[in-house]
């Protein structure tokens, strides 16, 4: 039985800041709305990625602004995306990467089930219906 917290679409992605690749997974959530790509990451894998905060988001004072870009893919057994460049917040109290909506559109990510997980890429249409990854947790730390 899958676990509630593991429930949601959940797409492993890659990360990269500088010489650094991250693998791991990011949470899409339509309710993280941004003109542009974001990605919210948890402070610990700021630290990793040498990301510093800049002060507190004033629309969402749970996440912290920096001036830092990354490039992000979507990389599964047989495909990778394109690398897309997103801004980053940095979560004060979650233990994994949040993929905002223009950033989830950007990757061209579908979403055909949002409870049970399920996804597709745009240009692979309905053809191949993708299931979640394990989602990868962080350490929090305040």
């Amino acid at each position: 039985m899958v676990k509630l917290e593991e429930k949601g679409v959940w797409v492993p992605i890659e990360v990269r800041s500088g010489d650094i690749i991250e693998k791991t997974t990011g949470l899409l959530n339509t309710g993280y709305r941004t003109e542009e790509p974001y990605i919210a990451i948890p402070g610990s894998l700021s630290r990793r990625l040498n990301i510093s905060p800049k002060g507190i988001e004033e629309t969402a004072p749970s996440l912290l602004k920096t001036d830092s870009e990354v490039e992000v893919r979507v990389v599964t057994e047989d495909k990778a995306s394109d690398w897309v460049r997103a801004k980053v917040h940095i979560h004060v109290f979650r233990a994994y990467i949040l993929i905002s909506a223009s950033l989830a559109s950007s990757l061209e990510i579908g979403i055909y089930d949002t409870f049970e997980g399920l996804w597709f890429f745009r240009n692979e249409g309905l053809n191949r219906i993708r299931k979640s990854a394990k989602p990868v947790l962080y350490p929090v730390k305040i």
